[in-house]
């Protein structure tokens, strides 16, 4: 759901219309566009860069995601996009490392907990938090303890901090609950 901001902003709608131009040549289907980082939570400035995660479909094949990534890149360096930072996955690669690799897991987590999604089409990226939500695959105490220790490798002692402010509180509720 974009925010009212979102609407005028310029890079935002941009970025959008290069996804499609490098997607429809390549009849790649794009499933979800999320916004996440300084923007998505509302704490950014100027000089904050765009920080977007694209999911194409399932069935693309490597080569055509290669060109793809590419293909895009090269958009952004000629449209001088500069403070535009894109990642890529397929939903099932996304859901593979978030739920077996620790470190980029993390990363993926902190994605999934503060973003903004432009683009969701058959709630693709709906479902995934969905599935995150639930616990079934692998509680939130683990992610939120690797994003704790993704901090602490990469040395950032605010948002070491900030991750054990949002432990804690989970815990908290978590034991509240329970009876």
């Amino acid at each position: 759901m974009k925010h009212d901001w979102m609407v005028n902003d310029k890079v935002i709608n941009h970025v959008g219309e290069i996804i499609d131009r490098c997607a429809q040549p390549l009849k790649l289907e794009v499933m979800s566009i999320v916004l996440y980082g300084a923007r998505a939570k509302g704490n950014h400035s100027s000089q904050s860069s765009y920080d977007i995660l694209i999911l194409l479909s399932d069935n693309t094949c490597l080569k055509t995601y290669i060109k793809f990534i590419e293909t895009i890149r090269l958009e952004l360096l000629k449209e001088k996009l500069f403070n535009v930072k894109i990642i890529c996955y397929t939903p099932e690669t996304f859901e593979e490392i978030l739920y077996n690799d620790n470190m980029a897991g993390a990363f993926l987590y902190m994605i999934c907990r503060e973003n903004i999604i432009l683009l969701d089409k058959k709630g693709t990226f709906a479902l995934i938090k969905e599935r995150l939500a639930s616990g079934a695959l692998k509680d939130e105490e683990i992610f939120m303890k690797q994003c704790i220790e993704f901090c602490r490798i990469f040395g950032s002692e605010k948002w070491e901090r900030k991750w054990e402010k949002i432990l804690m509180q989970y815990k908290y509720l978590k034991n509240r609950r329970e009876p």
